[in-house]
């Protein structure tokens, strides 16, 4: 593979621990950056580029009462270098209150002098209540919902209006049928990016692919879906400690799983009763599912709830220095010869009970 710039891989969580990454086979490219609109105010495009490479941006943000959640996740955010470098270099102010108050504070993080302070992110939970009436309050809140609002309102806040008029659904899917895998991705890629187009899409925007198999006639149909995080199945359902960090490989152990364990398990093939266009009935079926488009920053949430709201305290083991491969959840005819890595970046783990405890990143 070729390396390019250092890029790096993030992890986000609900009342879970979940994973934001982003891969080494994309980067900024630095004659893309905009020219720094706060020359005499904020960091200048040297200094934040020098801020971001040593993992600087040491600010704290003062928790409001309950907002331990938002804190981690706007921390984590906020230390993804392709979005401290987008909003710190914004040169013209959006529509939307909520990209206009994270690129305030995301210039004031990265703020020459203030390395060891705190920041008081006030003005950004005011722009979070006024669009999403759940986090108004200071009531305790889940992470990995917000985070969810918050790539979408930032992705409405800088689309990128495109008028274009798009055929109905059903008679676009039944003009499919005849193409292949790939190329019914692509078509349901561009339609959704002519929909969605922005900076936030571009970066932790994926597509799955879900395959349903008649296990009678063998014919495939598929469905095309985009995402902005990946939501894991733990595999294993025994309760103890909940997270253990491994520098240089996983392990398995008796009361714990592997980050790639729980991929997996995302991916399992499945047999299931569907109906077949083919055969004209309902037959058995198997399905399978795999990421189409893996995006350049994947968020991974891992589902540590079952259905009785009990918390699955589950070990996961990941890699620190060792990146995540991550091509063979890559559906067939995607990957080519390259390998897909992801590095990790940033983690915001919960710790305590379903409805109490503490959110750090």
């Amino acid at each position: 593979r070729e390396k390019v710039a250092d890029s790096k891989y993030i992890d986000t969580t609900s009342n879970a621990n979940s994973h934001v990454i982003q891969s080494y086979e994309y980067s900024l490219s630095p004659t893309a950056q905009p020219k720094d609109p706060y020359p005499n105010g904020f960091c200048d495009h040297k200094c934040l580029e020098d801020k971001v490479a040593r993992g600087s941006g040491l600010v704290g943000l003062k928790n409001l009462g309950n907002t331990c959640f938002m804190n981690a996740t706007l921390q984590c955010l906020l230390h993804c270098n392709a979005i401290a470098t987008y909003f710190a270099h914004r040169r013209n102010e959006s529509k939307g209150s909520l990209a206009n108050s994270f690129a305030r504070l995301c210039r004031e993080i990265y703020h020459q002098d203030n390395d060891g302070i705190d920041v008081d992110p006030s003005e950004m939970k005011e722009a979070i209540g006024q669009r999403a009436v759940q986090f108004a309050g200071y009531e305790q809140q889940d992470a990995h919902e917000l985070l969810r609002f918050l790539l979408d309102g930032l992705g409405e806040d800088l689309k990128v209006h495109r008028e274009e008029k798009m055929e109905p659904k059903a008679q676009i899917e039944e003009q499919l049928e005849s193409a292949s895998a790939v190329e019914q991705g692509h078509y349901w890629w561009t339609r959704h990016l002519a929909k969605n187009s922005s900076f936030i899409t571009d970066e932790f925007c994926g597509q799955f692919r879900s395959t349903v198999t008649c296990l009678v006639c063998g014919r495939e149909k598929y469905c095309f879906d985009p995402f902005y995080d990946l939501s894991l199945p733990l595999p294993n359902e025994s309760l103890g400690c909940s997270l253990r960090r491994n520098i240089h490989r996983h392990i398995r152990s008796a009361d714990g799983c592997t980050l790639s364990d729980c991929l997996h398990s995302l991916v399992n093939d499945e047999e299931v009763s569907s109906d077949c266009s083919w055969c004209k009935k309902r037959q058995s079926c198997k399905r399978s599912l795999r990421v189409e488009r893996a995006p350049k920053i994947l968020v991974l949430h891992l589902k540590r709830f079952n259905n009785s709201r009990r918390k699955k305290n589950t070990l996961v083991s990941f890699p620190l220095l060792a990146p995540l491969e991550f091509s063979r959840f890559i559906s067939s005819g995607n990957t080519g010869s390259k390998s897909l890595l992801y590095d990790l970046f940033a983690i915001c783990h919960h710790t305590g009970r379903t409805n109490s405890g503490h959110y750090v990143a």
